[in-house]
């Protein structure tokens, strides 16, 4: 009888044992699951990351080259300004001139 008493406990104690191992079985997939679907993200985001840098230097360089040819058209536009002022000086001295002789 005492053996008996004994055998189910046992019985019992496994069967506690066995349910827990199964929880927490059931518990680690779900956990892996989540783990990897942290992981696909985490890729995901370090590829956008990187594609992000990648275009801000693009950018970056882009904004050079246009500031670059900015300063370029600025300093031909006072040239050409510089020009324009210059040949109108010239018609007026010529006028000035033939206006002086006539």
């Amino acid at each position: 009888e005492e053996f008996q008493k004994t055998l189910t406990r046992s019985n019992d104690v496994f069967a506690t044992f066995k349910q827990e191992m199964n929880k927490m079985s059931k518990t680690i997939k779900k956990l892996e699951k989540e783990n990897l679907t942290w992981k696909g993200k985490h890729e995901q985001t370090s590829k956008s990351m990187f594609t992000m840098a990648e275009e801000l230097r693009n950018s970056k360089n882009r904004n050079e080259k246009l500031e670059k040819l900015c300063r370029a058209l600025q300093l031909e536009n006072k040239n050409c300004r510089e020009q324009i002022t210059d040949l109108k000086n010239e018609d007026l001295n010529l006028i000035e001139d033939k206006g002086g002789n006539t």
